[in-house]
């Protein structure tokens, strides 16, 4: 009887530090997931780009304050409406990236003057916005869409197409032939450009 006993107790022993023990592998793995989500919540509320997270039905779950200065939006509750997979800036072949668990890769122009005058939401932005998003699948999770403002990048080219186009213009008006040599940085010069005056002169001496 007595040997039973003791016996029962150390059943019971060991199943109390085996308790101890899942009940200590459960709160580090706690800790460890705590840590993640509060760094991934730092990264997700501080980040310089926008990022918003869909459900697998794509349904928005959460954005990060970007998202409303990118968007141009007052609220997030404007977004609960709008489906990830009803986007007009997804095509076919898009979709079918994404259904293949392929993230997507593109670029998009915002006209919130016609944003506003469509009626879709009073946006808290003018003009033209450009967007360049991605939009990763997350297994099982559902989806993660990044957004970069572009919008000084895509100005600044524009302005430099300008400029370029109007050195052309002032370039070929020069009435004397001009040639432009270009160094390459190893003592030599490669022909860079040259007008159509210096074109005529050309095949005026063949």
């Amino acid at each position: 009887m007595h040997s039973k006993l003791v016996q029962e107790l150390d059943e019971l022993r060991n199943k109390v530090a085996r308790l101890e023990a899942e009940k200590d592998q459960w709160l580090r793995s706690e800790e460890a997931r705590l840590r993640i989500e509060a760094r991934f919540s730092g990264v997700f509320a501080g980040s310089p780009i926008a990022i918003l997270l869909y459900d697998l039905d794509g349904k928005l779950v959460d954005a990060n304050a970007n998202t409303l200065s990118y968007l141009g939006l007052p609220n997030l509750q404007i977004m609960q409406a709008w489906n990830l997979f009803e986007s007009t800036a997804l095509g076919p072949e898009q979709r079918a990236q994404l259904a293949r668990g392929e993230p997507v890769h593109s670029r998009t122009a915002i006209d919130f003057d016609e944003v506003r005058r469509l009626g879709l939401y009073e946006p808290q932005r003018s003009g033209a916005a450009h967007l360049d998003w991605v939009i990763v699948p997350m297994n099982q999770s559902g989806y993660m869409v990044m957004l970069h403002d572009i919008t000084e990048q895509v100005e600044a080219e524009r302005e430099l197409q300008k400029r370029e186009q109007l050195f052309r213009a002032l370039f070929e008006a020069i009435p004397y032939p001009t040639i432009l040599w270009r160094h390459t940085g190893s003592g030599q010069f490669v022909l860079d450009m040259f007008n159509e005056s210096a074109n005529e002169m050309g095949r005026g001496q063949v």
